[in-house]
């Protein structure tokens, strides 16, 4: 039984075998799936701000192996690392929450990731191996423009997500 509550995602199945290209709404609908659970952190639309992006100096990726391969890059300001470790953990402590931001930014990446994999896998195998959140300076991000990316406001700061993704393989 669902309520006016509910997430609306979550009482839809998931897509068997789905190959077709990614987009910057299966971004979004990951980002609000992951999210969804994470206390107290919501999203919103952003404002392209060239001073902000300036500031996005915490950066992860993730390569992806398997059926589907690619890489993963996310960034955004530190803060948004210690507001997700203060959130996660209920920190009071900002020193806390400071030593731990990367740690709870990987974390997110990670669960992403997953739920990202998970909708795009072929179910009847196993199509993607372990995938560890790494820094990975911009200059060794592929040159060419990405297949889907999204920047979005996160409380009071930018994230961005940008996925290269090969196509699937054929049956």
């Amino acid at each position: 039984m669902s309520s006016a509550f509910d997430h609306p995602s979550l009482h839809t199945p998931p897509l068997q075998n789905d190959t077709r290209e990614l987009s910057r709404i299966d971004l979004f609908n990951a980002l609000e799936s992951v999210l969804w659970f994470w206390p107290e952190i919501f999203i919103h639309s952003a404002e392209n701000n060239p001073t902000l992006r300036e500031q996005m100096t915490l950066a992860r990726t993730v390569r992806l192996t398997g059926n589907r391969e690619g890489l993963v890059a996310f960034r955004s300001t530190p803060k948004l690392g210690v507001l997700m470790a203060q959130k996660l953990l209920r920190l009071e402590r900002m020193e806390e929450a400071e030593s731990l931001a990367a740690d709870a930014f990987s974390e997110f990446v990670n669960v992403f990731c997953g739920y990202l994999m998970d909708k795009i896998r072929e179910r009847n195998r196993t199509s993607f191996r372990h995938y560890l959140p790494l820094d990975l300076p911009q200059g060794q991000w592929p040159g060419s423009p990405p297949h889907a990316e999204l920047t979005v406001g996160v409380q009071d700061y930018l994230l961005e997500i940008r996925l290269w993704i090969t196509p699937g393989e054929k049956p």
